[in-house]
């Protein structure tokens, strides 16, 4: 993705992207989140619509992608970046946990997230507005578990339904990252790996919180080092490919 002084880049993610750090369940804003490290790297502004707690299923409700279609000026190189997912994937656990027998969906069942992604990738590129898909950055399911799940509902029933195995969690997020991937290669998306380079990473729980989903100072700025590296890449890619 070609990306120079005349681009206008705008973010539709969640905290992780918007640079939320915690610390004993109190949330602030990193000093330096890595969207303004890239932004400041690359020269260009950066439109950040990132929100705490984000869903896809939530954007597209309130019309923020309507609006930005509405406000566009065609005329410009207008890239759009997709980070959203994690969200998606969570549950209303102290739902889970009144019924734990129950098969519960997720806040956007698989299917409604990769319609609802598709559908959007469609609407912008239709636009003429580039579109990149990020990865979702991999939780860690202790801690996600021990500090943020069993405090909003009793651990043993949340348990239950995940058959004794925190690490469904995690292969639950995992799935919801193959939609991203999926949907991606389906519309010809450029495409940041965030998930694996992290996971590459021997110390990469170094780079978290300790509730287990939202990277650190330090996480923020290894992810922002990742997409400067593969947005280099890809711009490279571009120039040869014309």
């Amino acid at each position: 993705m070609e990306i120079n002084k005349n681009t206008k880049i705008t973010v539709f993610g969640d905290s992780i992207t918007k640079g939320v750090v915690t610390s004993k369940g109190r949330r602030q804003v990193a000093e330096c989140p890595a969207v303004s490290i890239i932004e400041n790297a690359l020269g260009v502004k950066i439109t950040n619509h990132s929100t705490f707690g984000q869903t896809l299923s939530r954007l597209v409700s309130r019309g923020d992608i309507d609006k930005f279609l509405n406000d566009l000026n065609p005329a410009d190189d207008n890239v759009v970046i997709l980070s959203l997912g994690g969200n998606d994937s969570d549950y209303d656990w102290p739902t889970v946990a009144q019924n734990p027998e129950f098969d519960h969906q997720p806040k956007t069942p698989p299917k409604e997230f990769e319609r609802l992604l598709l559908d959007t990738i469609d609407r912008l590129q239709a636009a003429g507005v580039r579109v990149c898909l990020t990865s979702i950055a991999p939780i860690d399911s202790k801690r996600f578990f021990d500090e943020i799940i069993s405090k909003q509902a009793n651990p043993n029933r949340i348990l239950t339904f995940l058959h004794g195995d925190i690490e469904n969690l995690y292969r639950h997020q995992e799935y919801f990252n193959s939609i991203v991937i999926k949907c991606a290669q389906a519309k010809n998306c450029s495409f940041i790996d965030i998930r694996s380079k992290l996971l590459y990473c021997r110390n990469y729980l170094d780079f978290y919180c300790d509730d287990g989903i939202h990277p650190n100072e330090l996480g923020q700025r290894k992810i922002a080092e990742i997409i400067l590296k593969q947005l280099k890449k890809i711009g490279r890619a571009s120039c040869r490919e014309r």
